[in-house]
């Protein structure tokens, strides 16, 4: 295979400047981001470590931005790795930016790249919090994300949420990417690509740092490794993940989260 690039949106900090660092050693890579002097400062980074990189302003919520940015990646190379990390927690917007960016944003990304792709890999973040989604009737929303490409699916999701709960919007988005991704396996591999969403637990980041709904203890006590994961153990997971060797691996969702779930959801033995 002649050069591709790999594209990372939310890639200008935390995980996924990590990841786009770790994918910036096998080819040129391409970092997304809102904010336009964050990139510079990430592109900065990562050239200093010999990377090929490229840098454009994205949102994810706006179908048009996206395009953008894809057309930004193909006029380097054909896109091989896609990696979507943007999203914003439960306490960084109200319950429709969290549905915009978390949601619609997945399936912007995911429209708009897979006629780009072949014989690669699509990755989705979602979250470890996502497992906490139990509605009342699961046949009623999966009907909803069943049409994801819906003019009105936004304000189908809006519908079945209160509308100041904001926990529940994120909780529900996340839910939402890894049913996505299951939805997404056979379309995906019609063109030889591999789709998965990863849900993270507790990792050092901007993101964590911000939250001010508990103490980085409690946080820690929450795991069974009594710690917080690194943005680097997060992008080595993924360059393992890509790799060609697990080419079986499709449609599911890998949970990382130092054994975060494992603990709320099983007794765990002496």
């Amino acid at each position: 295979m002649g050069k591709t690039i790999s594209v990372v949106t939310g890639g200008a900090q935390g995980m996924g400047f990590e990841v786009a660092r770790q994918l910036g050693k096998l080819g040129p890579v391409l970092i997304g981001a809102r904010t336009a002097s964050k990139i510079e400062k990430a592109l900065e980074e990562l050239k200093k470590d010999g990377i090929e990189a490229y840098g454009k302003t994205c949102d994810v919520s706006s179908l048009e931005s996206v395009q953008a940015f894809a057309k930004a990646a193909v006029e380097v190379a054909p896109v091989r790795y896609a990696m979507n990390v943007a999203g914003i927690a439960f306490d960084q917007g109200n319950v429709e930016e969290i549905l915009r960016i978390n949601a619609l944003g997945t399936i912007h990304f995911n429209n708009t790249f897979l006629p780009l792709m072949e014989n690669g890999v699509m990755i989705n973040f979602a979250s470890n919090s996502g497992y906490m989604y139990v509605p009342d009737s699961m046949d009623e929303v999966k009907a909803v994300w069943n049409d994801p490409d819906a003019p009105d699916f936004l304000e189908k999701c809006m519908a079945l949420i209160d509308e100041d709960d904001r926990f529940t919007a994120y909780i529900f988005a996340k839910r939402f990417v890894m049913h996505y991704v299951m939805a997404n396996a056979t379309r995906f591999a019609k063109r030889g690509n591999r789709i998965l969403s990863i849900s993270p637990g507790a990792f050092q980041t901007p993101m964590l740092e911000g939250q001010k709904m508990t103490t980085m203890d409690k946080i820690i006590e929450g795991t069974a490794l009594k710690r917080v994961g690194t943005p680097y153990e997060m992008a080595r997971s993924i360059i393992n993940l890509i790799d060609p060797e697990l080419g079986y691996l499709t449609g599911t969702d890998i949970m990382i989260d130092g054994g975060k779930m494992a603990q709320v959801m099983a007794k765990q033995l002496d």
